[in-house]
Formats: structure tokens, C-alpha cells, sequence
């Protein structure tokens, strides 16, 4: 029997590469978002797609996207300042709303909860955060965990290393390709030496949907994907250079450094507590992913980095794209706003010869009367005005 899903971040990394999975599947999916344009620039239009703007943080209207689905994507994220308060908070507006009914809430986990662990991770090490994240981290799932004992929800917590790869814009990963595609050297925090667990973004929505497909979900399970293995960051970075035939290397940001900027900005003291994942290998064990999806083959990673570079660049032409029609519709606002207010002072003068007051009145008049018919105006004219301005391609 086919599920039907409800995805609650869309426009995310995971909510993206699930979505997308499931609408070039033909499957129906129905999407919470904060940004209805951006949805519809990542998506297009699509038959199978229900987009809906709004806040998880409204119980209500996530109640009634509930009742339509099975199945709730929860991969809604914020800041890293803003973790403690918002995400908790999301996850008890879910909860609340799947009180009473017998769905399925999937939660894309990672390796915070786990800090600086020597061993491979199973589904059944202990927990123990030696980060502020990593214990928000923990506290999120103990929520999860507490509403399946007394209720028929059911929580999947998939568990996946770092991600990487098209519509992953956070600024440890983003910030690579940008300047791969504009031939900046490559960043990157602390230490580049480390081998690293790492998960293409694609992958991640095939991966869900496959252990959503493939068994049936117990009360509360977890599952650990491991993703690829690099033999470093610095091999994984050198080759993002090679394909993007970028040539300016690598530029590793010092721990150091890190720390003095941290002072001034609430984000990059999140990311200074994550030191030791950058200094360490932190890796899962995946043998019960491998046993439920035994088949499941992960995108090759020459052909991941040249989609996402593809991607990001798509994505510039797009940023390009929006600045020149912004820049052109304002200069048309500005000439036709001009007109109204430049020329009504010569009109009220013109038009009124006899009237004293209002010819020596006429530059007040004459504004006050540009403003009000600039609305007019623009309706009147702006669908006239095609032109090209001159700093247009």
C-alpha cells in the first residue's frame, strides 16, 4: 500500500532530497514551508507536489496536514543560536498534533549525541553529548522516545553523518562549492586530515524512503546509516578543485582564529564545541541499515561532486538572474514614480493661471498630487515600459 507524506522543512537539506525523491517517483508529497516562493523555485510546478506555507510551530494547521498522511518527515532546522528554543519546541508542536492518532514521525538524526567517541557507534551505544548541540541533540530524541510509550505514534530515527551536496547551504559546506565555482580556494575548519564519515544530500532522501518502504516501523526504532568514507577532508576537498578545475586550493580556518571570532558571533561558539569532530573520526556503525537496505548503493563520488557543483551554479545564474530583474524594476519604479512627481508641478501650474494660491502653491500641490497617482501610474505604465536597459544581458 502506497504512504502518503507529510514533510515539515521542505525547502532543508533532508526535507529537499526526500521531496525530490518522492516527486521523481510520482509519489504525492505535501510540504510545510516558511517560504512559499523558494519552495516553488526548488521544486517548480509539479502534480504530485502540495505546498503549504507556514510555521510547524502552529499546532493547529499541523493537525490537519496530519490527518491526510501516514507519514511526518520532521526535518525542520534552524541556527545554531537558536537550537535550544526552536527545535525542542517543533517537536512538541508534532508531537501534539499526532497525539491520539497512530502515524509514523521520521527524525533525521546525526552523531552529536555521542561526542568524542573512540569506537564505532551502534544503535545501542550510550548516549553522551560533550556539546551543548549534542545535548539538544539528545534531549529531541528522549521527546520522540517518551511519546511512542503511552501512545500509538511511532518514531524512525535515522541517524547519518555529516551532508553534503545540492541544497546543502549551511556555511561548513556551502561556502566550498561557491568558491569552487568561482575559482576561490577551497575553506574549511581546523583540520583537514582527518578521515570522515560524509553523506551525499541525494542519497539521504533515497535512504529514507527505502526504510520507510522496506519494514515495517517498531514503537521506537533507530537506524544508523555511515554514509561514504574519505580517507580525509583534504582528499575530499582536493578533488571538489580537480572537477571544478578550480586551482587555488585549500584554505583551512585554525581552531585559534575560530575562537576569537566566536566572541562576537553565537553561531561560531556552536561550531568551536564541535571541535573534536573535526580532530577525530566519528564514525557509526551501519550493519543494520546494510541488513534492512542490503542492495541500497550509494551515488558515486566523482558523479555527487559534479551534481552539486552543478547545482551551486545553477543556483548563481539564478541569484544573477533575480538581481538583474530586480535592478531593472526598480529603475523602472523610479522613472515612472518621476514622472508622476516631476510633472504634476508644471500641470497643477498650468492648468490653473487664475488661481493665486494654487500657481504659488503649485510644486506642493503638484507632489502631493504625483504621489497619489503614482499607483495609477505604474499600473497604466509599467506593463508598457519592455524596455532593455543597457547593463542588461
Amino acid at each position: 500500500m502506497k504512504k502518503n507524506y507529510l514533510i515539515l522543512g521542505g525547502t532543508g537539506a533532508v526535507g529537499y532530497s526526500f521531496t525530490r525523491y518522492l516527486i521523481e517517483n510520482g509519489r504525492d508529497a505535501t510540504i510545510l514551508v516558511r517560504d512559499y516562493k523558494k519552495a516553488r523555485s526548488l521544486f517548480k510546478l509539479n502534480a504530485n507536489l502540495t505546498i503549504v506555507e507556514g510555521s510547524v510551530l502552529d499546532t493547529a494547521l499541523i493537525s490537519e496536514l496530519v490527518k491526510k498522511v501516514d507519514t511526518v518527515l520532521l526535518a525542520v532546522n534552524s541556527n545554531y543560536s537558536t537550537w535550544q528554543q526552536f527545535l525542542p519546541d517543533s517537536v512538541q508542536s508534532v508531537l501534539t498534533a499526532c497525539e491520539g492518532t497512530s502515524k509514523t514521525i521520521i527524525f533525521p538524526g546525526n552523531n552529536y549525541g555521542f561526542g568524542s567517541s573512540e569506537s564505532p557507534i551502534s544503535e545501542l551505544t550510550p548516549d553522551n553529548p560533550c556539546s551543548e548541540l549534542g545535548r539538544v541533540r539528545v534531549y529531541l530524541e528522549q521527546m520522540l522516545y517518551n511519546a511512542t510509550i503511552d501512545s500509538k505514534i511511532k518514531v524512525l530515527n535515522i541517524r547519518f553523518p555529516e551532508i553534503w551536496g545540492p541544497n546543502v547551504t549551511n556555511e561548513t559546506f556551502a561556502p566550498v562549492f561557491k568558491n569552487a565555482i568561482s575559482g576561490k580556494s577551497l575553506p574549511w575548519l581546523i583540520n583537514a586530515d582527518t578521515p570522515q564519515q560524509m553523506i551525499y544530500s541525494l542519497d539521504v532522501g533515497r535512504i529514507i524512503f527505502k526504510l520507510c518502504e522496506a519494514c515495517q516501523v517498531s514503537r521506537y526504532e533507530v537506524v544508523h546509516v555511515a554514509g561514504n568514507e574519505v580517507p580525509s577532508m583534504r582528499f575530499w576537498l582536493n578533488r571538489v578543485s580537480e572537477l571544478a578545475r578550480s586551482k587555488k586550493g585549500i584554505s583551512i580556518f585554525p581552531l585559534k582564529r575560530l575562537r576569537v571570532l566566536s566572541w562576537f558571533k553565537s553561531d561560531l561558539r556552536m561550531v568551536v564545541s564541535l571541535a573534536y569532530k573535526y580532530n577525530k573520526s566519528i564514525r557509526f556503525d551501519d550493519t543494520k541499515f546494510r541488513n534492512r537496505v542490503p542492495k541500497f548503493k550509494y551515488t558515486k563520488l566523482d558523479v555527487a561532486i559534479l551534481e552539486t557543483l552543478d547545482w551551486f551554479s545553477a543556483e548563481k545564474e539564478v541569484a544573477k538572474s533575480l538581481t538583474k530583474t530586480k535592478l531593472i524594476e526598480g529603475a523602472k519604479n523610479f522613472l515612472v514614480e518621476n514622472i508622476a512627481i516631476g510633472l504634476f508641478p508644471f500641470a497643477i501650474f498650468g492648468l490653473s493661471p487664475e488661481v493665486e494660491f494654487i500657481q504659488e502653491n503649485a510644486v506642493m500641490f503638484g507632489v502631493v498630487a504625483g504621489i497619489y497617482w503614482i499607483k495609477p501610474l505604474k499600473a497604466m505604465l509599467l506593463p508598457v515600459l519592455k524596455f532593455r536597459l543597457p547593463f542588461r544581458n
